[in-house]
């Protein structure tokens, strides 16, 4: 081998063949070729500047797009990532920082979020003297380009607004350094630095609340992919594992609470003091499982010293990686040792012992019945939620789902009715593991508790299985205590709800 080579990682050597400007192999670092290139070896920046540097912009592109390509098919380790982008960086054709002017094209990146290793969701800004430019950029922090022009939608927040989901051809690790270009109708082009920010679900949930002309599109084309994509990326990479155990339980309890924690871990002392005095409980199995893996520790000692105080047996799982409620409920019940479940929010109290009797014992008055609910009530007495309902929605032909009988006192008489009712939701319901199954379990697509239970609903009423509202299992719910407050997801919610099962939701409404 002759000429000049330079690392472009510890895996890759670039190698500038004499006699052929413009012609750069990249090479697998190899033992042999080690010890080949030691006397030809300079570092990368030198051996840009004296070669590559220098030719053409069409050149340094094609070039740039060869070693993309190039560690996409090695796999982009972080040391490749350093050195694509320092390549990057050095053959570039630079624009002219976008600032707010007139007679030229502005671009600004409001928001840059990773949905997964090669999708992204971008909200921002690009105007040229009114109208929208011609073209619009992506480059990441490698140095590949992508046209997003026509993958965007045009978003309300200010003039020239964009928003939409787009992919890169190769996987990329960097959160820093990302570049956009906007090029207006007049030919020039500007270029805006962007980073990746963290939470996609927040933007994504608050453009899900946006009401304008093209909303529709943006929703279906752009948000609901990347919600499902972010679900997905999710699921793949977390599991549940048990962390500890204390005191013996049933070898075959009657129920299984499962009992997701979120923010809130020490919301377990309220609700076993409270168990503790329930004969029903003891011949249940106690499972916690923790959606915020950070917290073990501190919920490890917690459950240790309330084992100690009340000897009520539990158990304690947590997951890989932090997930929402529909996640928690579902690997929860993969642990779980009864047939009979009981999902139950972390901020809900029983009044009185009985309560799991009086739902069981709706189940199994008739098979058709397939999963129940309680009534649900504030601290004042008043209900919170006497099963779900459906009603109209803001928008024409929305469905939302609505809490029966919510503000009304405890007693009232539609409250002491028990009966079928149009839906439940996760707060407390109880279901038996091979109707949920058969059932397909939870979306957790919605990121909305009542929503993932309207959505089981009905797939358990085009089953042709009823769910039922049953007053006598009282129980108080310290409502926004147990989860991370949801009602940013809930215009998302509603309207994915909406475009599942209008046409359920209108029929069990009529």
């Amino acid at each position: 081998m002759s000429g000049r080579a330079a690392w472009l990682c510890d895996e890759v050597l670039l190698v500038c063949e004499p006699g052929d400007r413009g012609r750069i192999v990249a090479l697998p670092a190899t033992d042999s070729l080690r010890a080949e290139v030691a006397e030809r070896l300079t570092d990368l920046t030198t051996f840009l500047r004296e070669g590559p540097a220098g030719w053409d912009a069409a050149a340094r592109t094609q070039l740039l797009d060869h070693l993309v390509s190039r560690g996409g098919e090695l796999g982009l380790s972080p040391s490749l990532s350093d050195g694509l982008r320092r390549v990057r960086d050095a053959l570039r054709e630079r624009r002219p920082l976008s600032l707010p002017r007139a007679g030229g094209p502005c671009l600004a990146i409001e928001r840059l979020h990773r949905i997964d290793e090669r999708s992204f969701y971008v909200r921002g800004r690009a105007w040229d003297e009114a109208v929208a430019p011609v073209r619009l950029t992506a480059i990441t922090a490698e140095g590949e380009r992508v046209e997003v022009g026509e993958s965007v939608s045009p978003h309300p927040a200010a003039e020239g607004g964009f928003a939409g989901l787009f992919e890169t051809s190769f996987p990329t690790c960097g959160a820093e350094g990302w570049v956009f270009e906007a090029a207006g109708a007049s030919g020039r082009a500007v270029e805006a630095p962007a980073s990746l920010s963290p939470d996609p679900l927040r933007t994504i949930f608050a453009d899900a609340g946006l009401d304008f002309a093209g909303a529709e599109e943006l929703r279906e084309r752009h948000l609901r992919p990347a919600v499902a994509r972010v679900n997905e990326l999710r699921r793949s990479i977390t599991e549940i594992v048990e962390i500890a155990g204390f005191g013996q339980g049933p070898t075959s309890p009657a129920v299984s609470l499962v009992i997701p924690l979120q923010r809130r871990v020490d919301l377990i002392e309220h609700q076993i003091a409270q168990f503790a005095a329930d004969p029903e409980i003891g011949e249940c199995e106690l499972l916690y499982v923790l959606a915020e893996p950070e917290q073990s520790d501190a919920l490890g000692e917690l459950a240790a010293e309330l084992f100690a105080l009340y000897r009520l047996p539990l158990r304690l799982a947590t997951l890989t990686a932090p997930a929402g409620l529909p996640d928690a409920c579902r690997l929860g019940a993969t642990l779980a040792r009864s047939e009979r479940l009981v999902f139950l929010g972390s901020d809900v109290f029983p009044d009185r012992p009985g309560w799991l009797q009086a739902m069981s014992g709706c189940l199994d008055a008739d098979p058709n019945f397939a999963a129940a609910a309680p009534k649900l009530l504030y601290a004042d007495e008043s209900i919170d939620q006497a099963g779900l309902e459906y009603a109209q929605g803001p928008a024409e032909g929305e469905g939302r789902v609505h809490r029966r009988l919510r503000g009304m006192h405890r007693h009232v008489a539609a409250a002491d009715d028990g009966g079928p009712v149009a839906a439940v939701g996760l707060a407390c319901l109880m279901v038996d593991a091979s109707t949920l199954e058969s059932a397909g379990g939870f979306r957790g697509e919605f990121g909305l508790a009542e929503y993932e239970g309207s959505d089981l609903s009905g797939r358990l009423a085009a089953m042709g299985r009823e769910v039922r509202y049953v007053p006598e299992a009282e129980l108080y719910r310290l409502e926004g205590l147990g989860a991370e407050p949801e009602a940013l997801a809930e215009p998302y919610a509603r309207w994915l709800y909406s475009r599942l099962w209008a046409e359920a939701a209108a029929e069990v409404a009529g």
